[in-house]
Protein backbone atom coordinates (compact mmCIF):
# COMPACT_ATOMS: atom_id res chain seq x y z
CA UNK A 1 0.00 0.00 0.00
CA UNK A 2 0.81 3.52 -0.55
CA UNK A 3 0.46 5.91 2.04
CA UNK A 4 0.01 9.39 1.12
CA UNK A 5 0.60 12.79 2.92
CA UNK A 6 3.07 11.54 5.47
CA UNK A 7 5.55 14.37 5.90
CA UNK A 8 3.51 16.59 3.98
CA UNK A 9 3.97 19.54 6.10
CA UNK A 10 7.66 19.05 6.72
CA UNK A 11 8.77 18.41 2.99
CA UNK A 12 6.19 22.01 1.74
CA UNK A 13 8.49 23.53 4.63
CA UNK A 14 11.58 22.15 2.76
CA UNK A 15 10.43 23.32 -1.00
CA UNK A 16 8.93 26.62 0.27
CA UNK A 17 11.73 28.69 -1.57
CA UNK A 18 12.16 26.79 -4.05
CA UNK A 19 8.62 27.32 -5.36
CA UNK A 20 8.48 30.61 -4.45
CA UNK A 21 11.70 31.03 -6.74
CA UNK A 22 9.58 29.79 -9.50
CA UNK A 23 7.01 31.79 -8.59
CA UNK A 24 8.73 35.30 -8.45
CA UNK A 25 11.63 34.93 -8.99
CA UNK A 26 13.78 34.85 -5.85
CA UNK A 27 13.59 32.72 -3.09
CA UNK A 28 12.09 32.47 0.71
CA UNK A 29 13.36 35.41 2.25
CA UNK A 30 13.93 35.18 6.44
CA UNK A 31 15.42 38.03 8.87
CA UNK A 32 17.41 36.33 11.26
CA UNK A 33 17.01 38.52 14.18
CA UNK A 34 18.81 38.68 17.90
CA UNK A 35 16.74 40.79 21.04
CA UNK A 36 16.20 41.75 24.29
CA UNK A 37 12.21 41.08 25.51
CA UNK A 38 11.74 44.94 24.81
CA UNK A 39 12.63 44.50 21.18
CA UNK A 40 16.23 45.81 21.16
CA UNK A 41 19.13 44.92 19.24
CA UNK A 42 21.85 46.41 20.95
CA UNK A 43 23.49 49.59 23.33
CA UNK A 44 23.19 52.81 22.17
CA UNK A 45 26.91 52.47 22.19
CA UNK A 46 26.39 49.25 19.65
CA UNK A 47 27.24 46.89 22.17
CA UNK A 48 25.70 44.03 21.37
CA UNK A 49 27.83 40.74 22.35
CA UNK A 50 26.36 38.49 23.29
CA UNK A 51 22.46 39.36 24.02
CA UNK A 52 21.73 35.67 23.37
CA UNK A 53 23.19 32.41 24.60
CA UNK A 54 25.68 30.10 23.55
CA UNK A 55 22.61 27.74 22.41
CA UNK A 56 20.88 30.16 20.19
CA UNK A 57 23.71 30.90 18.62
CA UNK A 58 24.70 27.44 17.37
CA UNK A 59 21.05 27.02 16.48
CA UNK A 60 21.63 30.23 14.03
CA UNK A 61 24.75 28.19 12.89
CA UNK A 62 22.74 25.96 11.31
CA UNK A 63 20.48 27.99 9.83
CA UNK A 64 23.37 29.03 7.96
CA UNK A 65 24.78 25.72 6.69
CA UNK A 66 20.45 25.59 5.14
CA UNK A 67 20.22 28.73 3.36
CA UNK A 68 22.03 29.18 -0.01
CA UNK A 69 22.91 32.78 0.74
CA UNK A 70 23.91 34.44 3.80
CA UNK A 71 23.04 38.58 2.66
CA UNK A 72 24.03 41.85 4.86
CA UNK A 73 24.58 45.69 4.56
CA UNK A 74 27.63 47.34 4.42
CA UNK A 75 26.64 49.49 7.47
CA UNK A 76 26.94 46.01 9.79
CA UNK A 77 30.16 44.98 7.82
CA UNK A 78 31.68 48.37 8.60
CA UNK A 79 30.74 48.13 12.38
CA UNK A 80 31.31 44.78 12.96
CA UNK A 81 33.70 43.23 10.40
CA UNK A 82 31.81 40.08 10.52
CA UNK A 83 32.65 37.12 8.30
CA UNK A 84 29.65 35.28 8.17
CA UNK A 85 31.68 31.96 8.11
CA UNK A 86 29.71 28.65 9.48
CA UNK A 87 31.31 26.95 12.65
CA UNK A 88 30.13 23.44 13.09
CA UNK A 89 28.26 23.08 15.84
CA UNK A 90 26.21 20.17 18.53
CA UNK A 91 22.76 20.79 17.39
CA UNK A 92 20.15 19.56 14.76
CA UNK A 93 22.28 19.20 11.84
CA UNK A 94 24.36 15.38 11.82
CA UNK A 95 27.79 15.46 10.73
CA UNK A 96 27.57 14.20 7.61
CA UNK A 97 25.70 17.58 7.21
CA UNK A 98 27.93 19.79 8.57
CA UNK A 99 30.65 18.52 6.39
CA UNK A 100 28.90 18.87 3.20
CA UNK A 101 28.38 22.54 4.09
CA UNK A 102 31.94 22.93 5.56
CA UNK A 103 33.43 21.51 2.34
CA UNK A 104 30.98 23.72 0.06
CA UNK A 105 30.30 27.13 2.28
CA UNK A 106 27.24 29.02 1.79
CA UNK A 107 27.69 31.87 -0.13
CA UNK A 108 27.59 35.96 1.04
CA UNK A 109 26.21 39.05 -0.11
CA UNK A 110 26.91 42.35 0.91
CA UNK A 111 23.99 45.41 0.04
CA UNK A 112 26.99 47.97 -0.49
CA UNK A 113 25.39 50.76 -2.48
CA UNK A 114 29.01 52.74 -2.96
CA UNK A 115 31.05 49.59 -2.25
CA UNK A 116 32.70 50.77 0.86
CA UNK A 117 33.57 47.71 1.75
CA UNK A 118 37.51 46.79 1.40
CA UNK A 119 39.56 44.26 0.87
CA UNK A 120 40.86 43.54 4.17
CA UNK A 121 36.70 43.01 5.46
CA UNK A 122 36.17 39.40 7.18
CA UNK A 123 32.92 39.42 5.09
CA UNK A 124 35.13 38.86 1.87
CA UNK A 125 38.07 36.80 3.41
CA UNK A 126 38.86 33.11 2.01
CA UNK A 127 37.14 31.18 -0.98
CA UNK A 128 33.93 31.57 0.22
CA UNK A 129 32.22 32.93 -2.68
CA UNK A 130 30.75 36.36 -2.37
CA UNK A 131 28.88 39.37 -4.09
CA UNK A 132 28.53 43.10 -3.49
CA UNK A 133 25.78 44.68 -4.76
CA UNK A 134 26.64 48.04 -5.72
CA UNK A 135 25.24 50.58 -8.28
CA UNK A 136 26.62 51.72 -11.50
CA UNK A 137 29.75 53.29 -11.35
CA UNK A 138 30.73 52.09 -7.87
CA UNK A 139 34.20 50.73 -8.02
CA UNK A 140 35.17 47.57 -6.00
CA UNK A 141 38.84 47.92 -3.66
CA UNK A 142 41.24 46.96 -6.61
CA UNK A 143 42.69 44.34 -4.02
CA UNK A 144 39.33 42.34 -3.68
CA UNK A 145 40.15 38.29 -4.12
CA UNK A 146 38.94 36.74 -7.08
CA UNK A 147 36.07 35.03 -4.81
CA UNK A 148 34.25 38.61 -5.12
CA UNK A 149 32.35 39.43 -7.84
CA UNK A 150 30.41 42.52 -7.78
CA UNK A 151 26.75 43.38 -9.28
CA UNK A 152 25.56 46.41 -10.23
CA UNK A 153 22.02 47.34 -9.15
CA UNK A 154 19.86 50.32 -10.14
CA UNK A 155 19.60 53.02 -7.15
CA UNK A 156 17.82 56.10 -6.05
CA UNK A 157 18.23 58.40 -3.19
CA UNK A 158 17.08 55.68 -0.99
CA UNK A 159 19.28 53.66 -2.00
CA UNK A 160 19.42 50.02 -3.91
CA UNK A 161 16.56 48.30 -5.47
CA UNK A 162 16.70 45.41 -3.30
CA UNK A 163 14.09 43.22 -5.08
CA UNK A 164 15.97 43.36 -7.87
CA UNK A 165 18.96 42.81 -5.79
CA UNK A 166 17.25 39.46 -4.67
CA UNK A 167 15.97 38.40 -7.89
CA UNK A 168 20.01 38.50 -8.81
CA UNK A 169 20.17 35.59 -5.77
CA UNK A 170 17.19 33.62 -7.42
CA UNK A 171 19.53 33.95 -10.80
CA UNK A 172 22.37 32.32 -9.08
CA UNK A 173 19.63 29.50 -7.74
CA UNK A 174 19.31 30.91 -3.93
CA UNK A 175 16.20 29.17 -3.01
CA UNK A 176 16.75 29.96 0.61
CA UNK A 177 17.90 33.69 1.78
CA UNK A 178 18.81 34.52 5.24
CA UNK A 179 19.31 38.13 6.22
CA UNK A 180 21.63 38.72 8.65
CA UNK A 181 21.95 42.25 9.23
CA UNK A 182 21.11 45.88 10.68
CA UNK A 183 18.07 48.29 11.53
CA UNK A 184 18.64 50.19 7.84
CA UNK A 185 18.56 47.06 5.84
CA UNK A 186 16.03 45.30 7.69
CA UNK A 187 13.69 48.47 7.77
CA UNK A 188 14.00 48.76 4.14
CA UNK A 189 13.34 44.99 3.55
CA UNK A 190 10.17 45.24 5.45
CA UNK A 191 9.53 48.66 4.49
CA UNK A 192 9.12 47.10 1.13
CA UNK A 193 7.14 44.17 2.57
CA UNK A 194 10.03 41.90 1.26
CA UNK A 195 10.52 39.72 3.91
CA UNK A 196 8.39 36.09 4.12
CA UNK A 197 9.88 34.82 7.69
CA UNK A 198 11.63 36.42 10.93
CA UNK A 199 13.62 33.99 12.79
CA UNK A 200 13.47 35.84 16.10
CA UNK A 201 15.98 34.40 19.09
CA UNK A 202 14.20 36.55 22.07
CA UNK A 203 16.88 36.71 24.88
CA UNK A 204 15.02 37.38 28.63
CA UNK A 205 16.80 40.83 29.05
CA UNK A 206 15.45 44.21 29.08
CA UNK A 207 18.05 46.82 27.41
CA UNK A 208 16.10 49.79 27.55
CA UNK A 209 14.47 52.58 25.80
CA UNK A 210 17.88 54.29 24.43
CA UNK A 211 18.83 50.89 22.92
CA UNK A 212 19.10 50.33 19.39
CA UNK A 213 15.52 49.17 17.48
CA UNK A 214 15.08 45.61 15.21
CA UNK A 215 14.32 48.10 11.77
CA UNK A 216 14.12 51.29 10.71
CA UNK A 217 10.57 50.96 8.99
CA UNK A 218 7.79 53.43 9.30
CA UNK A 219 4.35 52.67 9.34
CA UNK A 220 1.61 55.54 9.62
CA UNK A 221 -1.25 52.97 10.65
CA UNK A 222 -1.78 49.26 11.73
CA UNK A 223 -3.56 48.89 8.36
CA UNK A 224 0.29 49.27 6.64
CA UNK A 225 2.17 47.00 9.28
CA UNK A 226 2.79 43.88 7.61
CA UNK A 227 0.99 40.88 9.60
CA UNK A 228 3.06 37.73 10.42
CA UNK A 229 1.75 34.33 12.02
CA UNK A 230 3.70 32.54 14.56
CA UNK A 231 4.40 29.13 12.54
CA UNK A 232 6.97 28.00 15.63
CA UNK A 233 8.00 28.90 19.26
CA UNK A 234 10.84 27.13 21.01
CA UNK A 235 13.29 27.77 23.82
CA UNK A 236 16.54 27.18 22.58
CA UNK A 237 18.46 27.45 25.43
CA UNK A 238 17.59 30.65 27.91
CA UNK A 239 16.21 32.02 24.86
CA UNK A 240 13.14 32.12 22.77
CA UNK A 241 13.21 31.08 19.54
CA UNK A 242 10.13 32.37 17.58
CA UNK A 243 9.61 31.45 13.55
CA UNK A 244 6.85 34.07 12.14
CA UNK A 245 5.44 34.08 8.50
CA UNK A 246 4.16 36.90 6.09
CA UNK A 247 0.14 36.50 6.27
CA UNK A 248 -0.93 38.37 2.68
CA UNK A 249 -2.62 41.19 3.24
CA UNK A 250 -6.52 41.81 1.96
Amino acid sequence: DVTLGVSEAEAADELAGFFLRLKRGYGRVTVKMAMSADGRTAMASGESQWITGEEARADVQAWRACSDVIVTGSGTVSADDCSLTLRPCDNRLDSDDWERAMVAPTPRAVIDTNANTPASANVVAGLTPTTLFTREGACLDSSMSDSVCQELIASSPAGLDLRQALLKLGEKGANEILIEAGPTLVGALEQENLIDQWLIYMAPVMLGSDARPTHHAVFNSLGQANRYSISAHDLIGDDLRIIMRQVAKG
